[in-house]
């Protein structure tokens, strides 16, 4: 999964040490006692991967020395996000923001196995302890709950149980009686990720038209993309024709691309337009993206790509 990239620092957000940074990043409350928060805005901003529209006037957003303020994201605030509000302040706290990645990162057949482990009864359900439990295994399996654990960070508090408040009582209910279905659980995770792929969307539907620019989705679709499986692919190939790339990303995303999103891919990313595809080319796109968004920052001019 890949947060942010529409900064430098989101080219390597998917590094779990950068985790805290990210959080410090984009979190734009500061507490009397020094506790860093994030706004529901602030963790769209840091959890949804965005640049901005290509329609818009918008510049990234961030709060280091010398940026601007954030603004708004452009997509309507997420309710399924405060779900992850444990103690219902409206602010998200850096262990609840943990919380939320840990989530993220779960594959469902990793919380699966989990939940059949402590389904004792094997009648497909599991009580609030348990969950507890499950959630306690998958955060000892996923090193983003390693924060949890330790390796406090100034304004960041990560002691206490996550697993109240909020989200546990969707699943369970106020009086923490209910018991949760695999199915239930599994399809909250679905819809967690649906949510995050419709506010992308949406914030790139920068005219409410219910569609985006091909710039959009082309660069939206590339960025999603890990560089290090094309450089592997890369030093055995050298390089990747239309072919290798409409094939890799039906079996590997398990989408079918048509031959005009093809084209726009190859337009944009075949620098030397020679029909082949190579890291260097993908790269080299990306960073001059990036220049153009910090130049954006300083001038307020919007330049085309």
């Amino acid at each position: 999964m890949f947060y942010g990239r529409h900064t430098d620092l989101g080219s390597s957000i998917s590094m779990v040490d950068m985790i805290p940074k990210v959080f410090e990043y984009f979190a734009s409350v500061r507490t009397t006692r020094g506790e860093i928060l994030m706004t529901p805005g602030d963790l769209m901003r840091a959890i949804v991967p965005v640049f901005p529209p290509s329609e818009s006037n918008l510049v990234r957003d961030g709060s280091l020395r010398g940026e601007r303020r954030p603004g708004e994201l452009h997509c309507a605030p997420s309710e399924f996000f405060m779900l992850f509000d444990v103690n219902n302040d409206g602010l998200i706290s850096f262990k609840e923001y943990i919380f939320f990645v840990t989530l993220l990162s779960i594959p469902e057949s990793s919380f699966s196995v989990a939940f059949k482990m402590f389904d004792i009864d094997n009648d497909g359900e599991i009580d609030r302890e348990e969950f507890k439990k499950v959630m306690a295994l998958m955060r000892g399996h996923n090193r983003q709950g390693a924060y949890q654990k330790g390796g406090n960070r100034t304004g960041f508090k990560v002691g206490g149980r996550l697993e109240n408040g909020g989200l546990v009582n969707y699943f369970f209910g106020e009086d923490g009686n209910k018991r949760l279905q695999l199915e239930k659980f599994v399809q909250f995770l679905r819809d967690l990720h649906h949510e995050m792929i419709w506010l992308e969307f949406s914030h790139y539907d920068f005219k409410s038209s219910g569609t985006i620019s091909a710039k959009d989705f082309v660069l939206s679709m590339v960025a999603s993309g890990d560089i290090r499986h094309m450089n592997s692919y890369g030093k055995i190939n050298g390089f990747l024709t239309r072919n290798d790339f409409q094939r890799a990303a039906s079996h590997v995303c398990g989408i079918s691309l048509s031959e005009n999103v093809i084209e726009l891919i190859f337009h944009l990313f075949d620098a030397n337009q020679d029909g082949h595809l190579c890291s260097d080319e993908f790269l080299r796109v990306m960073h001059r993206r990036e220049r153009e968004i910090a130049q954006r920052t300083k001038s307020g001019i919007m330049n085309p790509v």
